[in-house]
């Protein structure tokens, strides 16, 4: 996402020389933009875009930690990484906005939604906008809480309209249409008709109803996708809820106790760790035996998702989820707190 908000803005006539990147692995087309690439950042930029995986925020912000609590504005991209966790470690005087773009992005064709910090004020919310419509629309929420709808519905929403279209086509083969043209009909029949709904002023239901004849083969397909049991409409509502994703549960916890499980189908590490006196002590079994000495993982703290399903490991139930990522040489690194905090501590 970050490097297609890059050539939205670069095709809009942006610098490349006024663009630092920071990426340990750029891809040929960003080697290729003639940006600063992985040179020291300047000491105070207008806006700093925090465009990584949320499962990655903890290893890429403490590197940012100097820009904040001055004048320069960040931009996260980071799905369900919140303003409060982004200002525990950017520093809570930080301009922060939570940005949620989708990926017709790409093409400028994308939407994103917005949502400001108390910190932020009216001129820099006006220079992220501008900068963003470089890729589409821009709306601005009321609150935080409704980036979570956002992000089921328009960030998650073209997959969810991508795999309709190989539904349509899927169904035309079916009807004994040529494979290529049955997913050349379900793309335009999409791209159109979201065209149409985008440009007319009449709602999506009038446009519906203009286009069902009363008995026809239509009325009889949206009977089926209308039907209020198995249908669309419990069907997305289920979907975009985000409740899953809503419900990781991040909290900070010590390792009292670690041991080696050979008996996992890979080598593996056994954690209790302490969630305090709320969650309590808690297993978790860890893939980590080759960039850690067992020794020195006692006393450590770590981020673990704390509501993951149980998983049976062989012998061992696994109760919460360790989070690691790797590092740029391949070696798994436990995600830490930045700074100590309570066993317990939520981190987003």
């Amino acid at each position: 996402m970050g490097s297609a908000m890059l050539a939205g803005w670069l095709a809009d006539g942006l610098s490349p020389a006024s663009v630092w990147v920071q990426d340990p692995n750029p891809s040929d087309w960003l080697l290729a933009q003639n940006t600063q690439l992985n040179t020291e950042l300047p000491p105070d930029p207008a806006i700093v875009l925090v465009a990584v995986k949320p499962q990655m925020m903890g290893a890429a912000l403490p590197s940012l930690q100097a820009l904040g609590n001055d004048d320069t504005l960040f931009v996260s991209i980071a799905a369900g990484t919140t303003l409060g966790a982004l200002g525990a470690i950017l520093g809570t005087d930080t301009p922060i906005i939570r940005a949620m773009p989708n990926t017709p992005a790409a093409i400028g064709k994308g939407i994103t939604a917005i949502i400001g910090n108390h910190t932020v004020n009216s001129a820099q919310m006006a220079s992220a906008a501008a900068l963003l419509q470089a890729i589409g629309a821009v709306v601005t929420l009321e609150t935080e809480a409704q980036m979570d709808a956002v992000t089921g519905l328009s960030g998650s929403g073209p997959a969810y309209v991508f795999h309709m279209i190989e539904c349509l086509a899927a169904a035309g083969e079916a009807q004994g249409l040529p494979a290529p043209l049955a997913l050349q009909l379900a793309k335009a029949t999409v791209a159109g008709a979201g065209a149409l709904a985008e440009q007319s002023e009449e709602s999506p239901a009038q446009l519906r109803v203009n286009v069902t004849s009363p008995n026809g083969t239509t009325q009889a397909g949206l009977e089926v996708l209308m039907d209020g049991q198995g249908g669309l409409p419990p069907l997305i509502a289920k979907t975009i809820t985000f409740d899953a994703f809503l419900a990781v549960d991040i909290r900070a916890g010590t390792i009292t106790r670690a041991e080696p499980y050979p008996e996992a189908r890979k080598p593996a590490i056994k954690l209790w760790i302490d969630f305090g006196p709320e969650i309590g002590e808690k297993k978790s079994s860890a893939q980590i035996t080759e960039h850690y000495d067992i020794s020195g993982l006692t006393g450590q703290q770590v981020m673990a998702v704390v509501n993951f399903p149980p998983r049976q490991i062989g012998k061992f139930m696994s109760e919460v989820l360790v989070l690691g990522v790797y590092d740029s040489s391949g070696a798994v690194v436990l995600l830490t707190p930045d700074k100590p905090v309570p066993n317990g501590g939520r981190m987003c």
